[in-house]
């Protein structure tokens, strides 16, 4: 695993700094175990690799749908769908994956699309956060301030201002 193979290195690593006796002899038997290491996870790689390929091509595919139509309503039960799994198999596969949950991801998608939706003039708060997927615009104007640390309105005016320049 990788924390096995960032132990070696930090080994080999450490005995290149320090050079005590025997050093470049410590360093040769390291690098031998980091080629053992990494070829046993490429033997295991190739075992498993295509099951798990085209399970990373299958939820790469759905979580491309999710984001790109990340205003839609989406539930745990519909993603799940994409992929036909199960809700704690689903998540513990994205985490893998994606190293963030799809909760997190598609709130970020949306919010991202709602920047977009506030640098038109016209738009209102209440309908860039509809627009964007959001419920409720109390729940969109605490979420935005708490990640982008300004209210939708004052981003949007701030936006305005930078086109019109």
């Amino acid at each position: 695993n990788s924390d096995e193979l960032n132990s070696l290195l930090k080994q080999i690593y450490a005995e290149y700094l320090t050079k005590d006796i025997h050093f470049s002899r410590k360093i040769d038997s390291l690098v031998t175990l980091l080629a053992v290491s990494l070829s046993r996870q490429i033997n295991s790689i190739s075992r498993h690799g295509n099951q798990e390929m085209a399970l990373l091509m299958s939820f790469q595919k759905a979580r491309l749908q999710i984001l790109s139509q990340c205003w839609e309503d989406w539930n745990i039960e519909r993603m799940c769908a994409l992929v036909h799994m199960g809700k704690s198999q689903f998540y513990s596969y994205y985490k893998i994956f994606f190293h963030n949950s799809p909760k997190a991801e598609l709130l970020a998608a949306r919010l991202d699309y709602a920047k977009n939706l506030l640098t038109n003039e016209s738009m209102q708060v209440q309908e860039a956060a509809e627009l964007s997927g959001f419920h409720s615009v109390a729940h969109f104007t605490n979420y935005f301030k708490e990640v982008c640390g300004c209210t939708p309105k004052e981003y949007a005016k701030k936006g305005q201002e930078i086109i019109k320049v």
